[in-house]
């Protein structure tokens, strides 16, 4: 949301809250707000692995504002609520993500092997790139490889690639 400021941003947020938690008797109306939502999400660059962080952000806010009302029933209703709002969200985000970066079969070819052209030249380091990162979101991933030389493993990598 870089053009637009906290303050903004903030109202935008309760705003949609107020919206949601008015619409909860109308579930259809509820999801194509919800929908809409989503879609603009991805046009802003939110990830799927951002909406935890910001469930996590809303129940605390809530504890804070409610105080003692903020009931272990208050709370169970509210990540009841953000559980549909991330399940209607996220799918809607997913497929106009995918929409605004999906390529034809002929771009695809093109772009993979332009990019891959300009990759050749460092295939030297690839492997000191690719397997560290591998290992780093993948732990276990590094078992796979006990009795092979990491240089012998990156030649294998560059020219399977």
């Amino acid at each position: 949301f870089p053009s637009t400021g906290m303050g903004t941003q903030g109202d935008k947020l309760v705003k949609s809250l107020d919206t949601a938690v008015g619409l909860l008797g109308d579930m259809e109306k509820l999801e194509k707000m919800l929908h809409g939502l989503g879609r603009r999400h991805a046009k802003y660059k939110v990830t799927q692995e951002m909406y935890p962080s910001v469930g996590e952000a809303l129940i605390h806010t809530l504890q804070v504002g409610l105080g003692d009302e903020f009931t272990p029933k208050v709370k169970s209703a509210w990540v009841k609520l953000y559980s549909v709002i991330c399940s209607v969200m996220q799918p809607a985000m997913a497929e106009e993500y995918e929409k605004q970066h999906s390529v034809s079969d002929q771009e695809m070819v093109t772009l993979v092997q332009d990019s891959w052209a300009k990759v050749v030249p460092i295939a030297d380091k690839v492997p000191g790139i690719f397997y560290p990162k591998l290992f780093e979101v993948d732990p276990a991933a590094k078992l796979l490889f006990p009795s092979t030389g990491m240089g012998t493993q990156g030649d294998k990598l560059v020219k399977s690639l």
